[in-house]
């Protein structure tokens, strides 16, 4: 089955060398710790419960680390107890 999937992707990557994503909406993923009060079970389900609710929604998105460029994105979806650090406001701002 794997292999399959992969023969499938395989024939259509040349259409999607030079391409760029359309998504506009980044999610921020609870998996980075960031010391919250939850555990890494808890993480998942909020990444995957956001997840769902866009695909569902037919929005494209990206899941993004602290460390990605937000500047291309029109919406930010932060997870619960998301601690912004001062350079993630600055770059929020902007």
């Amino acid at each position: 089955i794997i292999g399959e999937a992969y023969r499938r992707v395989d024939a259509c990557e040349p259409w999607c060398h030079g391409t760029e994503s359309a998504a506009t909406i980044g999610l921020v993923s609870a998996m980075h710790p960031q010391g919250r009060p939850f555990g890494h079970h808890e993480s998942q389900n909020a990444d995957l419960g956001a997840s769902r609710i866009l695909l569902e929604a037919h929005l494209p998105f990206l899941v993004l680390d602290e460390e990605t460029d937000w500047s291309r994105f029109e919406l930010i979806i932060l997870p619960d107890h998301f601690v912004m650090t001062p350079a993630m406001i600055d770059r929020a701002k902007s």
